[in-house]
């Protein structure tokens, strides 16, 4: 509610809502914006006056009372899919009338949740660029990511989704690698890592930070985490959640726990529903999916998750 810039019950029971299949009905919306305000009530005698979510609006109440020039002339968002529509709009608001704001995003890789396209922020949009050609990944890793955009599950703005363009640089199969159990697939990441260390930079990803450590267990590591200020680029192995990898790239990437019981995970399950969850999770795949150049291995035990593309010509596939 509040990264959206909703500010009066009236106006929130008019919004449809994003990323959901099913309608709020008023009654409901009523008794979510009564535990808003009782959240914030709360807040406010804990002594803290904003959340991360509502920061963007008080920026804006700033900003409208601060008739002194501009500092930004010209504003650059990067991942700006990631940013709440309040968020893009304080942005504009700090810029200078004269100057620019240029927004790049892919929402392909709309992984927080925030339900967005740049043209729900309101914005007066002077020209669209669409990005389309693919320089990072080969043909065969391309492939993947293409048919992975075209689930079911990837929902959003259709006007504002750009298909990439599939790249000519060869390269072999995503390989998939059905296990026997958890066990299995650790000694297969473990073992294909040290490998692919020897020639490249190679990340180990999986949907939480715990899984991927023990997909790394024993082995020495390079940890993603949003604090990473230096970069590495010689030969080596990285290890973090799909969310760390966001924005990098690597020679390789393995991905393990592609079963049922992981992708999407329970606890999204649990929060948005199974049409919800498969959303957020199909997305966060795709980040994982597109941080390859060359190589890409994915396990899985027991049941592989139905947030992969079944075509078994997307596949090179392998058991241990």
């Amino acid at each position: 509610i509040s990264g959206m810039g909703i500010e009066t019950l009236e106006l929130y029971k008019e919004v449809d809502r994003v990323g959901r299949k099913m309608p709020l009905a008023d009654a409901w919306r009523q008794v979510v914006w009564e535990i808003l305000i009782e959240y914030r009530r709360l807040r406010h005698e804990a002594g803290t006056r904003y959340d991360w979510y509502d920061l963007a609006t008080a920026v804006r109440t700033t900003l409208a009372l601060d008739s002194r020039q501009r500092r930004y002339r010209h504003i650059v968002i990067d991942e700006g899919q990631d940013l709440s529509p309040e968020a893009v709009r304080s942005l504009v608001e700090a810029c200078d009338a004269d100057g620019s704001v240029t927004f790049f995003g892919d929402y392909h890789q709309m992984i927080y949740g925030q339900g967005m396209s740049w043209r729900s922020c309101g914005l007066r949009i002077q020209r669209v660029e669409r990005f389309s050609d693919n320089y990072r990944n080969t043909a065969a890793i391309a492939r993947l990511a293409i048919a992975t955009s075209r689930m079911p599950a990837m929902v959003g703005d259709a006007q504002d989704l750009v298909e990439p363009r599939q790249p000519t640089a060869a390269g072999p199969r995503p390989t998939l690698v059905c296990c026997t159990d958890e066990f299995q697939e650790i000694e297969t990441a473990s073992a294909q890592a040290k490998d692919f260390a020897q020639n490249g930079t190679v990340a180990v990803l999986a949907r939480t930070w715990a899984d991927a450590q023990r997909a790394c267990e024993g082995l020495p590591v390079r940890r993603l985490h949003s604090d990473l200020a230096v970069w590495d680029a010689t030969p080596g192995i990285y290890c973090g959640a799909y969310h760390s990898a966001k924005g990098l790239e690597f020679d390789a990437v393995i991905m393990p726990f592609c079963g049922s019981r992981h992708m999407p995970h329970p606890e999204r399950i649990a929060a948005f529903g199974v049409d919800g969850a498969a959303a957020r999770e199909t997305r966060l795949m795709y980040v994982g999916i597109t941080r390859a150049r060359s190589e890409l291995l994915l396990t899985y035990s027991g049941q592989i998750t139905p947030l992969l593309p079944a075509d078994d010509s997307l596949y090179a596939r392998l058991t241990p």
